[in-house]
């Protein structure tokens, strides 16, 4: 205690019942009021954990680990207090510090399955499949019907190369859960079988994901600049507009290429299947309508025409194209710019990788243009990102309306 008028016991455990209601209620400002007025009288690792839970509510996640090191070092085998420190590390992207918190815990609570199921999330994340698989199978021996870690197993073991293991876990499960459409493409991409399209289930399942870290991954270890490159493909072209009225983003994920068009647009558009990743699209202030949708459902209901329609990255996802290039033409301008991005297949019109994504041939995109009113201006050979550390090779193309 240190004020000389400061409320008696009772007092303050009125105010401590007080704010913890409205903690309860969702009345984050006025929790966080009397939870501050609380640490002029007293200090305690309950307040420090309190105000770092509603800070990480209100996504100030720098805010939600001082909190939380501050009760730490109160109580420092605080296993609640480790959890969520090591989370809100983990949102601020030092996944570091939130593996050595994770650690912490476990050294006290081994069979922690939740903070188990987080560590090796973090190294699925820095791309140390070995190590998150190696967790995730203890994670399995604790907990055999485990569904988030045998799929979590099953993608490491995919992005790994070690297919029969991966297809091993996407059967398990299917087994446990048999609509899951998202393991049945994996199983169909492993197994090698034809098919023309992946479920949406699938693209919103690993997007969302991916939402966290995808930039983190994709730009800075993957070394993607499709966006970029499509921009720099269309200044190129002197016939083409440098400035265009109305643009559709489609699939824009987190932002990448309004990040990239921004400049050059008017007013943007975005759709994605991921609420996750538009939740991070909106933050970037660059769109002025963001939809929860798919390519299909939004040209089927939206009233706008665009002159700049950008498709990085999307139709791998996709698959077969036929319906979305002929929708896509009907919502464009006489004068417009499509321009996307396909992975090259050099055998069949059509293949499904072990990836689960989509490879598309040249040829099938010059005919299937040609089938629904598109003219080919360009097809540029490039180099997607890396897998593995190998180039994905793929193509960016520009069309214009025939």
């Amino acid at each position: 205690m240190n004020s000389k008028k400061q409320p008696c016991e009772e007092q303050l455990q009125e105010i401590f019942v007080a704010a913890c209601a409205h903690h309860n209620d969702g009345d984050l400002p006025a929790a966080r009021k009397l939870y501050t007025l609380l640490l002029k009288y007293v200090d305690s690792p309950l307040l420090r954990y309190n105000l770092g839970l509603i800070s990480h509510e209100e996504k100030d996640y720098a805010e939600a680990m001082a909190q939380f090191k501050r009760g730490l070092a109160m109580q420092p085998e605080d296993q609640d207090m480790l959890f969520n420190l090591a989370l809100a590390s983990k949102a601020c992207g030092e996944h570091g510090a939130a593996i050595e918190y994770y650690k912490n815990l476990l050294a006290l609570a081994p069979d922690h399955i939740d903070a188990l199921f987080n560590l090796a999330g973090c190294y699925r994340d820095l791309l140390d499949d070995k190590t998150a698989i190696k967790i995730y199978e203890k994670i399995l021996t604790l907990k055999e019907d485990f569904a988030p870690a045998i799929n979590n197993a099953a993608y490491c073991c995919q992005r790994a190369g070690k297919h029969n293991k991966a297809l091993s876990y996407y059967r398990q499960i299917v087994k446990l859960r048999p609509d899951n459409e998202a393991a049945q493409h994996m199983i169909a991409a492993l197994e090698g079988t034809t098919v023309n399209k992946a479920p949406e289930a699938y693209i919103r399942e690993t997007f969302d994901d991916y939402a966290a870290h995808y930039e983190t991954s994709l730009v800075d270890q993957l070394d993607y600049s499709v966006p970029e490159k499509l921009r720099a493909v269309i200044q190129s072209h002197p016939e083409l507009p440098s400035h265009f009225t109305l643009a559709i983003d489609l699939g824009c994920g987190t932002g990448l290429s309004g990040a990239a068009f921004g400049d050059c647009v008017a007013e943007f558009h975005g759709i994605d299947l991921s609420e996750k990743m538009l939740e991070i699209a909106a933050t970037k202030n660059i769109y002025k309508e963001l939809m929860q949708t798919g390519i299909r459902e939004y040209c089927s209901g939206t009233q706008h025409h665009y002159d700049l329609i950008i498709a990085a990255d999307v139709f791998g996802y996709i698959g077969e194209l036929e319906e979305t290039f002929a929708q896509i033409r009907q919502k464009t301008l006489a004068e417009a710019v499509f321009c996307f991005s396909t992975e090259r297949s050099n055998g069949a019109q059509l293949t499904l990788g072990a990836t689960g994504r989509f490879a598309h041939h040249p040829s099938y995109i010059d005919q299937l243009a040609r089938a629904t009113g598109w003219a080919v201006l360009s097809k540029t050979a490039t180099e997607l990102r890396k897998e593995k550390g190998e180039w994905i090779k793929g193509d960016l193309w520009i069309l214009r309306p025939m």
